[in-house]
């Protein structure tokens, strides 16, 4: 269990509720996009290109709140960001074409990534090596928990109130989950960056590198698994967002697992990642080789290795990446593997879907991914194996004191 003050239990709380209501919004719309495919007449690459165009504009917002957080503290962000996504979710609810909403999308990542950034580098400098892993597995948690939200509610929310509807309903979420983690983030960075140096950052590209590939598994049965399980395997809409909720559910368990095991050996991070990508290579091969005939169950067991493999790696990623680097660049390495992974999620659904259309079959493309997978956890393990020694690590704030 975690040892702390009640202050820094309360700041992972209200950052742990803020990165829920992001994610929520985030993965959300790869759901949202099942029930926007018959009204604006989307093909899979389409539908793909939805979840890219989200993912780029959080990317690159986190490139540039990242160059911003260890400066200007998580505050600041908070104070820009929130207001920002939930202008923009509420002019999309107004409903637009298809190129607009592609770029409405990509705005609203920008905006949308300032809560990631800031949470990061929040709970990054409150609590200290030997509990960082928990801390941030629980808080990054919140990633899987909102996608889980979404995927068991937009199936009745969309029917109900129409697909651009729901962009009202995250603009609310938004604005509820945020508030409490936008007034009681850090005013400012505990670490400042004076003549801190770009190379500084270089032991951490590796780590970077690798996030974007494994973000190919958290993201693409985001996008396809509701898709694959209807038309493939004959599940009905809302049971095929149950088996998505499992996999994110699956994944939020994972994340704050393997950040209390890691924190066992701070300094050998590494093998757990790579056990989460051979689960989710694993569990992608199996649901390729499921037909008709499948067990009803059967694909719920493969959701679930997916989720624990495919989504549990995040938080020990970030926090990995975070250490690679001096205290003067925790922030930035965190925001700038976070970008990373949005690269990957922008660049793996949309390849999926391209695959899918091109030979007709879905279960093409998760032969792809458990192999991607598999090359995937045999880098990680090769690149966390010749790791040299560490920068000097991050002194937790005194909040964070047991």
């Amino acid at each position: 269990m975690l040892r702390a003050s009640r202050s820094a239990l309360i700041l992972l709380a209200s950052a742990t509720l803020a990165q829920v209501g992001s994610s929520a919004v985030l993965q959300g719309v790869s759901v949202l996009a099942v029930f926007l495919r018959p009204i604006l007449h989307l093909s899979l690459t389409a539908m793909g290109g939805l979840t890219a165009a989200m993912a780029v504009g959080t990317m690159l917002g986190l490139l540039a709140w990242g160059s911003l957080v260890d400066r200007w503290g998580p505050r600041r962000l908070m104070l820009l960001g929130t207001p920002a996504v939930v202008l923009i979710a509420l002019a999309l609810g107004l409903g637009v074409s298809f190129l607009p909403l592609l770029i409405g999308l990509a705005v609203l990542g920008v905006a949308l990534a300032a809560i990631p950034s800031g949470g990061s580098r929040a709970i990054f400098e409150t609590f200290s090596g030997g509990q960082r892993g928990t801390a941030m597995g629980i808080r990054q948690a919140g990633v899987p928990v909102g996608a889980a939200m979404s995927a068991a509610a937009i199936p009745l929310l969309a029917p109900a109130i129409g697909p651009f509807g729901v962009f009202w309903a995250m603009a609310g979420v938004i604005a509820v989950f945020s508030m409490p983690f936008m007034f009681l983030s850090p005013r400012a960075a505990m670490i400042h960056t004076a003549g801190a140096r770009l190379g500084e950052l270089v032991p951490a590209i590796p780590v970077w590198a690798l996030g974007a590939v494994l973000a190919a598994g958290q993201y693409v049965p985001v996008a396809f698994l509701i898709v694959d399980l209807h038309d493939r395997l004959g599940f009905s809409l809302v049971r095929a967002g149950l088996a998505l909720a499992v996999v994110q559910v699956a994944g939020a368990v994972t994340r704050v697992g393997l950040g209390r095991l890691s924190d066992r050996r701070p300094d050998h991070r590494y093998p757990y990642v790579a056990l989460a990508a051979l689960l989710a290579a694993l569990s992608a091969g199996g649901l390729a080789a499921m037909g008709a005939g499948t067990p009803d169950w059967l694909p719920f067991v493969a959701a679930l290795g997916l989720g624990a493999g495919g989504a549990g790696w995040n938080a020990l990623q970030l926090t990995w990446a975070g250490e690679r680097v001096p205290p003067s660049r925790a922030g930035q390495s965190m925001s700038w593997c976070g970008a990373a992974v949005f690269l990957g999620a922008a660049i793996f659904p949309p390849l999926a879907g391209f695959v899918s259309d091109q030979t007709g079959r879905l279960a093409v493309m998760w032969v792809g991914l458990a192999g991607l997978l598999a090359l995937a956890a045999l880098a990680t393990w090769w690149v966390g194996s010749r790791e040299g020694p560490r920068p000097e690590p991050v002194p937790a704030m005194p909040s964070a004191q047991g």
